[in-house]
Parts: structure tokens; C-alpha cells; sequence
């Protein structure tokens, strides 16, 4: 539970920066989305080992494990949904060249 909030804690502060920049008007420097996790990283990092190392002793250490690994995905994919969103329809818009187009296979 504790890591959980950690990560949502990481989310927030990532969303914050991102509205604090205007995220979603143009292009979003991508470290906004690994620095706060990066950091958290560091304090998770002894008990997601120790959960690896015992995964194959015991059931509930792996089921543990991967709750945790599908949160953490279920977190960023969240967090990443709406800036990509806003850029590939920035990219569509956008008149491109025909050099800039993928070549008809």
C-alpha cells in the first residue's frame, strides 16, 4: 500500500508539472514523465528485489509482485494517454511532405 501511494504521490507531481507547462498545447520534454519515478525508483527498489528473489518461493510474493508491476503500468499509461493523444493529432493535422510520409508498401 505504501509503494502504491509512492507511485500515485509520483503521478500527481508528474501531472502538476504537466499542466503547470501547458502539456497538452504542444510538445512535452519526455524527462517530465521518468524523473519523479526515476527518484522513486530508488526507495521501491530493495522490496521489488526482495519480491523477485522469493517470487519463486512462495505464490504470494509473485502475485504481490505482479499487482504491483500492472499498477505501475495501469499509472503511466494513464499519465502518458493524453499528451500523446494531443501530439499524434497535432502530427495529423499538420500538412507533411511527401518525403516525410511512410513509402506505400
Amino acid at each position: 500500500a505504501a509503494l502504491q501511494r509512492s507511485l500515485e504521490k509520483s503521478m500527481s507531481q508528474v501531472e502538476q508539472q504537466l499542466r503547470e507547462k501547458g502539456a497538452t498545447e504542444g510538445v512535452v520534454d519526455t524527462q517530465v514523465f521518468y524523473g519523479r519515478f526515476r527518484a522513486a525508483a530508488l526507495n521501491h527498489r530493495p522490496l521489488t528485489a526482495l519480491l523477485h528473489k522469493r517470487a519463486e518461493m512462495h505464490e504470494a510474493y509473485s502475485a504481490t509482485l505482479e499487482e504491483l508491476e500492472a499498477f505501475y503500468v495501469h499509472l503511466r499509461a494513464r499519465l502518458i494517454t493524453a499528451p500523446v493523444t494531443s501530439h499524434l493529432q497535432t502530427l495529423i493535422r499538420r500538412e507533411m511532405e511527401t518525403s516525410e510520409l511512410a513509402p506505400a508498401t
